[in-house]
């Protein structure tokens, strides 16, 4: 057999020592001399090894079965990077004249292996020394790519299996953790362009399904419901809100942000469905967000609204479709509302200011539009 040289495999840990094994789980004592010894032969050019790597094990003739590679803590199965894995251990080829069959690496075609036979059952009794030849595969994956093409992370697996946004963002949350960089991996795509967003659960295809992360400066909720929406502007309001693309629209019926708002929302053309009502015996003010406090970005929203102010009182009120009140420094950008206020009143002394966006608004904006929202008010 030619010498074998580097590919990509990465060897982790090396089992190449010689076991007289018939430890006490397999009905012997781990000091007793082995009978038969079978030797597992990783068939594999591996890296930083020019020869053929086995590990071996010791087998009795009071408990003649061999120990599968990793199947206890004392045998450790060789561990290779992401991209292979051991599939099998199997007996090889012989020719007419009982030697080795040979054949070409399927990872590095000048480098010769054995050719497999039959699959070892390791419920067979040992009957005199062994060598079984790993069939080492290549796992299939979901490669993470940052947009330089550099790999984040690499998910696999078996050819079919899947898996889910939450679970591949945090495995990428934990790399740029380790790396200490402060960014948030939001979601993916099939494109470094970020045109087309990834659908979800992801299957690992063999060569490697890749997609692109998408990584913003600092710390960032992905809010794919409008649960996550709400709970992220009401109870933190300084956080920072990500809306994937693929959302498309929110039902937020009775949601509202009634605390003054800080942060930042991203919102790739959602469109949020707003139903509020409230009386004067509410409150003052009625909108969607109470306040927007200096530093807010909101960009890339359409926002329907169907809001219902009742006033059972005297006194001063606003109605706004948007926001109350955003202070200087709030930048809004793209941001579409339609929809309907309607304002009734059973007292003849009290008044009401509507707005089809903000009702004292300091804020700058630009690329947005109110024209669609129709006030009805006495």
């Amino acid at each position: 057999m030619k010498q074998r040289t580097i590919w990509k495999a990465i060897l982790i840990a090396l089992c190449a020592a010689v076991f007289s094994l018939a430890l006490a789980a397999c009905g012997g004592n781990s000091g007793a001399k082995y009978d038969y010894l079978v030797t597992f032969d990783y068939n594999f050019p591996f890296a930083d090894h020019p020869t053929t790597l086995c590990s071996y094990v010791g087998v009795t003739k009071e408990y003649p079965y061999a120990i599968e590679p990793g199947a206890h803590t004392e045998f450790k199965l060789v561990e290779f990077t992401v991209e292979y894995r051991v599939e099998g251990w199997y007996l090889p080829k012989l020719d007419a004249e009982g030697n080795l069959v040979e054949k070409p690496s399927d990872f590095e075609p000048e480098v010769t292996v054995v050719d497999l036979g039959e699959k070892w059952n390791f419920s067979t009794p040992v009957t005199g020394n062994l060598t079984l030849y790993a069939n080492i595969v290549k796992n299939a994956s979901v490669v993470v790519k940052d947009t330089d093409d550099n790999v984040l992370f690499t998910s696999a697996g078996e050819a079919g299996s899947s898996i889910t946004e939450n679970g591949l963002r945090r495995e990428v949350q934990k790399v740029l953790t380790d790396r200490k960089e402060d960014k948030t991996c939001v979601t993916f795509y099939k494109d470094k362009d970020f045109r087309t967003i990834c659908t979800f659960p992801l299957t690992r295809e063999e060569g490697g399904n890749a997609v692109y992360a998408r990584l913003l400066e600092g710390t960032w909720t992905s809010a794919r419901n409008a649960d996550e929406l709400f709970t992220a502007i009401v109870t933190s309001p300084t956080s920072k809100i990500f809306i994937p693309d693929d959302v498309g629209e929110l039902d937020c019926a009775g949601k509202a942000g009634n605390n003054p708002f800080r942060g930042e929302i991203m919102g790739n053309g959602c469109v949020l469905k707003i139903a509020l009502s409230g009386t004067s015996n509410d409150g003052n003010t009625l909108a969607l967000f109470s306040e927007l406090r200096s530093g807010v970005v909101i960009r890339d929203l359409t926002i329907e609204v169907d809001i219902t102010f009742n006033v059972l009182k005297n006194g001063n009120y606003r109605v706004s479709a948007f926001a109350d009140t955003a202070e200087a420094g709030v930048i809004l950008e793209n941001i579409t509302l339609r929809g309907t206020i309607t304002v009734t009143s059973s007292v003849s002394a009290a008044s009401v200011r509507t707005s089809g966006f903000i009702s004292e608004d300091q804020s700058t904006s630009s690329e947005c539009d109110s024209s669609g929202v129709q006030i009805t008010q006495p």
